[in-house]
């Protein structure tokens, strides 16, 4: 009989062996689990700062494209003005006139509070600007008219006919100086 149990015994124990291994992988399948739902909610929580990051360097893309667009104006601004940076005066009052009759503005179309003596004074100015002349604008007695240089002498420009007008000379102390 002692050989019975002694048999029973080791027969036994590997199915005991085996239910405690048994157990002891289901508490360490149990462990894993936690670890695996730890590591879903911090790839969850990564994912979520993932997206909100791309948010950002959207944003940011969009800021660069902006910024970039700018500069790329103020550029061309900048080419197109360099140019220009060299005005000058006309020579003479042949030069002017002819320049004058080389462009349209006096040809435009006056309506009044729309398109009068301002606007046609100011495109004149920036005709010449464009042209590299130095061109200005100035109020007379209500009406607005263009200046000019030549020389010592000053001259206004009608910008709604191309009149040319001699005003006086720039370097003079007497009025009496101040005729042609």
């Amino acid at each position: 009989m002692k050989a019975r149990i002694a048999l029973s015994i080791l027969l036994l124990l590997p199915a005991l062996a085996l239910s405690f291994l048994v157990v002891d992988y289901q508490g360490r399948l149990q462990e894993a689990g936690a670890v695996v739902e730890e590591q879903k909610t911090d790839l969850l929580t990564r994912s979520v700062e993932v997206s909100q990051l791309n948010s950002e360097l959207n944003q940011r893309d969009i800021e660069v494209n902006r910024l970039g667009t700018e500069l790329t104006t103020a550029l061309e601004e900048a080419d197109y003005w360099e140019g220009k940076a060299h005005l000058r005066q006309f020579t003479s009052v042949e030069e002017l006139e002819a320049w004058l009759a080389g462009n349209d503005i006096d040809k435009r179309e006056y309506v009044e509070f729309t398109y009068d003596c301002d606007d046609f004074a100011q495109d004149l100015m920036i005709a010449a600007l464009e042209d590299g002349y130095l061109v200005s604008t100035e109020l007379w007695s209500c009406h607005m008219l263009n200046s000019t240089i030549i020389g010592n002498d000053i001259y206004t420009i009608e910008p709604m006919t191309d009149g040319v007008q001699f005003v006086g000379k720039l370097d003079t102390n007497l009025v009496g100086d101040n005729q042609r």
